[in-house]
């Protein structure tokens, strides 16, 4: 797979999905280092911290089994 513009926007998704470099590497058939390269490279262009943030949630989301709209659902349930 090339580093096109589509390829790149589909390992960063996978990434921030919490998805692994190795996991990542075998979805799209690239290295492991060239999706570190990629995701290394968005990071610094977009340079925000949140980026860990928002996938440890992701991955927590992952884990637990829920979707990001389940939780979004259960939090308005809290707020009633």
């Amino acid at each position: 797979m090339r580093n096109s513009a589509i390829s790149r926007q589909s390992v960063i998704q996978s990434y921030l999905a919490g998805k692994t470099f190795g996991e990542i590497s075998l979805e799209y058939h690239i290295s492991k280092g060239n999706a570190f390269n990629i995701v290394r490279d968005w990071k610094q262009r977009i340079d925000d911290p949140d980026v860990e943030t928002l996938r440890d949630f992701s991955i927590v989301l992952k884990k637990s089994g829920m979707t990001v709209e389940t939780c979004a659902e259960g939090l308005r349930c809290i707020q009633i």
